[in-house]
């Protein structure tokens, strides 16, 4: 829901005057929306849906000021939820400041909610001095984008099995059969000799892209021995097949991490690699990762043409995916570049999964 922060001021201040709402807008509101005084900590006014969201009527919440929030935010989420607070503060006139974050019903569950935030009215010396916000319930939003991730990874990983064990597997035993043949036949019957060998080079084709599926899939070397072994295997193949010279380096202490942080780490390093083939005009990449206390840190790096952020087309697509990705794990992603200088991807991930990937996170 889009709202547009066009708001009634009192003609005797610069303050946000809620009476003069028509109709009573935020009550008409279909998310929890209040206004609150800064200098006070309290609420000028708190909507009925409060009672929707979160279980306490708009007397209850005003009775408590503005720690009702503070109080009942989940404590892995409290300094996102204080970051928030603080933006707003100093954000300019008509910028939203948004969060998501945990807060508890009165009946004990947790609740996800998107918080947006504006500057209402200022003081005079220009300082925020109301700020009306909304708070709408994503928790259904962050458990199915949650199961919809796993689903396709776990999806992912069926199939390349399946292909690895069912089509790769009997195409190398065809090949074996015609490597048979091949030793069998008489040197006098060199135009079926041709003709095997031809059918061998095919053979030998089709398990190589067999297993190139299977690495864009997602390689069984990810679950067996982890995300450092899994991109040394992905710079080999790339080596392999002639397609780029990339140097590996890493210095982590960690043996193994979730199987979703080691397959979100290996896409956007493949999908990098990927961008490094088809836009850098260069043969060679380097890949660090390293583990900085409670994150892991993955970089790509080429020398090649570059480009400018702002001219980014469809062609480079990929690099949003590459956002996607470290976003929903609670990460960052930054992409520098600049023509005729190559491009940086650099990549921060947690560690350690957000609550909302951990088992039972939403209601606990």
């Amino acid at each position: 829901m889009e709202v547009a922060w066009a708001l009634p001021m009192s003609t005797n201040s610069r303050r946000f005057d809620p009476s003069q709402l028509n109709g009573s807008l935020l009550d008409l509101l279909p998310v929890f929306a209040y206004v609150v005084d800064l200098p006070e900590r309290s609420f000028a006014h708190v909507n009925a849906h409060s009672a929707s969201l979160l279980g306490y009527s708009a007397d209850e919440v005003c009775a408590e000021g503005a720690k009702f929030f503070s109080q009942r935010v989940h404590s892995d989420d409290a300094i996102r939820a204080r970051d928030g607070e603080t933006r707003v503060t100093l954000a300019a006139d008509g910028e939203t400041a948004e969060s998501d974050f945990r807060i508890r019903h009165q009946d004990g569950r947790w609740r996800w909610v998107h918080r947006r935030e504006v500057v209402a009215s200022r003081d005079d010396e220009g300082n925020a001095a109301q700020v009306l916000g909304l708070l709408e319930d994503i928790t259904e939003r962050k458990l199915s984008e949650r199961h919809l991730v796993r689903h396709h990874e776990r999806l992912l990983q069926l199939v390349a099995y399946d292909i690895h064990d069912g089509l790769v597997q009997d195409v190398v035993g065809a090949q074996m059969a015609v490597e048979g043949i091949i030793e069998e036949l008489q040197e006098t019957d060199a135009d079926c000799i041709q003709e095997v060998i031809l059918l061998r080079g095919l053979l030998r084709k089709a398990i190589n892209e067999g297993r190139r599926m299977i690495t864009e899939l997602r390689p069984m070397i990810i679950d067996e021995m982890g995300v450092v072994e899994a991109l040394n295997y992905l710079v080999k193949e790339e080596q392999a097949a002639d397609r780029l010279a990339v140097i590996f380096t890493h210095d982590v202490t960690f043996h193994r991490l979730d199987p979703m942080l080691e397959g979100t780490l290996f896409r956007i390093v493949q999908e990098s690699l990927n961008n490094v083939r088809r836009h850098a005009k260069v043969a060679e990449a380097k890949v660090r990762m390293k583990q900085c206390e409670s994150s892991v840190v993955v970089e790509i790096e080429d020398s090649g043409v570059g480009f400018q952020a702002a001219n980014v087309g469809d062609q480079h697509f990929g690099l949003e995916g590459i956002r996607e990705r470290a976003r929903l794990l609670r990460g960052r992603a930054t992409i520098k570049s600049e023509l005729g200088k190559g491009t940086l991807v650099s990549v921060t991930l947690p560690i350690e999964l957000p609550p909302e990937w951990r088992a039972n996170s939403g209601n606990r």
